[in-house]
């Protein structure tokens, strides 16, 4: 009877052993040893502000909730104002170069020398472009660094995150996912750097030459590489993320099955409290959850912070040049309305490939923290 009374204390121990362990370790120094508080610090600057005042910590994932609609759409408003005002100028120089070109159309078509009538249809083309080129260069640039940055968050995440799943009984699902998103993130990066970046330079470059010097007629080589890079964009994206599902699928379901296998052991095979053991087992792998959807949650919520004013840029740069394209279209100016074009091409490419990375990003953060349920 005695044996049976010290069994029983010496099991009710190791239950409030192991939910201590539950409450401070698993959640606070997992947290720690991981790295998983100290990923805004591979952030810039502008992003982890925006965090701030979302009201979000990156060493406290329970601020997450401070989260609401209002704050978004005042950062929005903000972000849309600050972006706005550095547009405008651009806008009324271009509508000007327009005005003044259509009123000197007709001069420039009834001139008789030819000489004189090439350089009053360049000078115009050149005038165009000078308002447009630096801000289109500079944008370039920016997004190329967002990517960059983004890159290499994700790169200091996919320890973080493959740490947290090991710990919690998904090996097979973490190595396969720590592989995988590495390789992309790399890819993504280098990629950008490497041959997006300066293909996007190229066009632009290309795309005003060809609208000064009429003998040059590369709008239709542009267009088809546009539409390529695009649906090989598109391709990838979709068989890398199908893959991924797969794996994690599978990897979870074994899992699961063998949680679910330790958990009917104990409860089986350990006298008195075998059910308080599984349950006490399962609270641990629900507290790592937790740890793990924090983190997912995070991540997200970061790229998205640092993509936003790049897409807000890129977006209302696409809209200050299409309208001019389309005031260009009605007054019959055609070397205006080429370069106008080429821009645009070239801003809808930059927009496709930043949402495809943050589609890429996003998607295989969410769904490493959805797939497995409750772990």
């Amino acid at each position: 009877m005695n044996r049976i009374v010290k069994i029983f204390l010496l099991s009710i121990i190791l239950i409030f052993g192991l939910c201590t362990y539950v409450k401070a370790d698993t959640l606070d120094d997992l947290g720690e040893e991981s790295g998983a508080y100290s990923l805004g610090e591979h952030l810039p600057d502008e992003a982890r502000d925006t965090l701030d005042k979302l009201g979000i910590r990156s060493n406290d994932f329970s601020t997450i909730e401070n989260l609401n609609f209002r704050k978004i759409i005042t950062y929005l408003s903000d972000t849309i104002s600050d972006e706005t005002s550095g547009i405008v100028p651009s806008l009324c120089t271009l509508l000007a170069i327009l005005l003044l070109y259509s009123i000197f159309n007709g001069v420039f078509d009834s001139c008789t020398n030819s000489a004189l009538s090439g350089v009053l249809s360049v000078v115009p083309s050149l005038c165009m472009a000078c308002p447009l080129l630096f801000p289109v260069t500079n944008l370039i640039s920016d997004t190329s660094t967002a990517i960059e940055v983004s890159a290499d968050f994700m790169l200091a995440y996919i320890p973080v995150m493959t740490a947290v799943l090991i710990s919690a009984g998904q090996t097979v699902t973490g190595s396969g996912y720590s592989a995988m998103m590495i390789f992309a993130a790399e890819v993504v990066g280098q990629f950008f750097s490497k041959v997006i970046s300066p293909l996007l330079s190229l066009f632009l470059t290309l795309g005003i030459s060809s609208s000064v010097v009429s003998e040059i007629k590369l709008s239709g080589l542009i267009g088809f590489f546009s539409k390529a890079i695009k649906w090989l964009m598109s391709f990838v994206f979709t068989i890398f993320t199908a893959v991924l599902s797969l794996k994690s699928i599978f990897s979870s379901s074994v899992e699961n099955v063998s949680s679910r296998a330790v958990r009917y052991t104990m409860s089986s095979f350990i006298p008195v409290v075998g059910g308080a053991l599984s349950e006490a087992y399962r609270t641990v792998h629900g507290s790592v959850g937790v740890l793990k959807s924090g983190i997912g949650v995070f991540v997200i919520i970061s790229i998205i912070t640092v993509f936003i004013p790049v897409i807000i840029r890129l977006l209302l740069w696409l809209f200050t040049i299409n309208m001019c394209k389309a005031l260009a279209e009605s007054t019959l100016t055609h070397s205006p309305t080429m370069i106008l074009s080429t821009t645009s091409t070239v801003l809808s490419l930059m927009l496709s490939v930043v949402f495809c990375i943050v589609a890429l990003f996003v998607i295989t953060t969410a769904l490493i923290i959805t797939i497995g349920g409750a772990l």
